[in-house]
């Protein structure tokens, strides 16, 4: 708890300290057509999220731990690697092909011959189970900066995701991961506190890419040095998994340009009908916290039916959620109708 407290001042404290660098400098994010937001807005927040969680690591586990040199440093080099793309714009490949390389450490560090996908084990060689490691977390990084698109949503669903696989890591007995969890949730709920509807500052790629490659790294480990069913860990951002892989199904579907910026995931049309960011940011964080006590239900040795009806329940949730927002979308553009005549 006294991580978690001094983590979230902490990031709150620098977030301050860089919105107030920001705004002379002129390091602000102009609203354009893709935007939700109407104002400038400082941007390249999470450099505060870096600080913070660096400082708060390295103090207490030094720079040759473990979980140091396999984990944190390479999600600290993407989060590098974005705070850059921030400032100078780096090429799409670049900064996938970063993001490979450090997920292939990831890899080496905690190097597995089966694929985690709970609640089986499937038996795979290295070359397969580096495939996978590099595809879910070089994927999942990207899902989430895909996803920071409305105020509070990414930082929310972090703080939420983190704070689960705090529990799930504490109940297994292990303490460093349990920490580093912690640390993400305390500089998640820091950064929160001032991105919050209606935000007064901007995550950026280096906010973004750093606590999407952490979370999906944790899942990983944890899945692997734990035994913890994969999907079962990653059930609070079922969210982000299936809104980002629904939108792109979608676009492919209907002909669109998948890889061109647009508005179209799910949250975002929700606020398309009229719904603020508030709303739709705490809809998400409820979802996500719902999806976490059900992550948390199956005994301790979890059995296969009790995994599988988790992860059931998960998935048709995000079908439910997928219904209401089409039932949002008809309800609105009936009501513009109405109006118009």
């Amino acid at each position: 708890m006294i991580t978690f407290i001094s983590a979230a001042i902490s990031t709150f404290v620098l977030c301050i300290a860089w919105r107030l660098i920001a705004k002379p400098l002129g390091i602000m994010d102009i609203p354009n057509i893709r935007s939700s937001h109407s104002r400038p807005i400082p941007r390249g927040g999470g450099v505060a999220i870096l600080i913070a969680f660096s400082l708060f690591f390295f103090v207490t586990h030094g720079f040759g731990s473990h979980l140091g040199l396999y984990l944190v440093l390479p999600a600290l080099g993407v989060g590098f690697v974005g705070l850059v793309d921030d400032f100078r714009d780096l090429s799409p490949l670049t900064k996938l092909a970063f993001e490979f390389l450090c997920a292939y450490v990831v890899f080496m560090g905690f190097g597995f011959g089966h694929l985690p996908l709970g609640p089986y084990k499937l038996e795979a060689g290295k070359l397969a189970a580096a495939f996978f490691a590099m595809i879910w977390i070089s994927g999942f990084t990207n899902f989430f900066n895909f996803m920071d698109g409305i105020d509070g949503i990414a930082a929310g669903q972090a703080l939420i995701a983190s704070a689960f696989l705090a529990i799930h890591f504490s109940r297994a007995g292990d303490q460093s991961l349990t920490f580093v969890a912690t640390l993400v949730a305390g500089c998640s709920l820091g950064f929160l506190a001032i991105n919050a509807p209606p935000a007064k500052l901007f995550m950026g790629d280096a906010g973004s890419l750093f606590l999407g490659f952490l979370l999906s790294a944790l899942i990983l480990v944890g899945a692997v040095r734990l035994g913890i069913p994969f999907w079962l860990l990653a059930l609070p951002l079922y969210n982000f998994l299936f809104d980002t892989v629904y939108t792109l199904i979608r676009r492919v579907v209907i002909g669109e340009k998948w890889y061109v910026a647009h508005r179209s995931h799910l949250f975002q049309r929700l606020t398309s009908t009229g719904r603020s960011h508030l709303s739709v940011t705490l809809l998400e964080m409820t979802m996500a916290s719902l999806l976490g006590v059900l992550s948390l239900l199956p005994a301790a040795n979890f059995p296969v039916l009790q995994v599988s009806m988790v992860i059931a329940l998960g998935l048709t949730s995000q079908f439910i959620f997928l219904i209401y927002v089409i039932k949002c979308e008809r309800a609105f553009k009936g009501h513009s109708v109405s109006q118009a005549c």
